[in-house]
């Protein structure tokens, strides 16, 4: 195993422990695309919650994780008003 990859996955369970199966994890899909509002096309996050992210609470993180799946699914129903056409995944 890469020495750095078992150091990062040791410092990770180190630093979480017990709650290593709680984490929640960001829905960041590395495909970042700010909308004139600062929502990231990507994942529908705003760019305040996407800087936020990393320092937040869990309970923070699902109403991000809320929010952000509102926005994705109003996105949506707006192209489908939009063109009349369903729109297909991966949106």
């Amino acid at each position: 195993m890469n020495s750095f990859l078992w150091n990062f996955t040791t410092v990770v369970e180190w630093s979480v422990g017990e709650d290593i199966d709680r984490y929640i994890e960001s829905p960041c899909v590395r495909n970042c695309c700010l909308d004139d509002r600062d929502i990231c096309l990507g994942c529908f996050r705003s760019l305040q919650e996407i800087r936020d992210w990393s320092l937040a609470t869990d309970e923070y993180r699902q109403s991000i994780l809320l929010l952000a799946d509102k926005r994705k699914k109003d996105k949506k129903d707006q192209f489908e008003r939009y063109t009349g056409k369903p729109r297909q995944p991966p949106f």
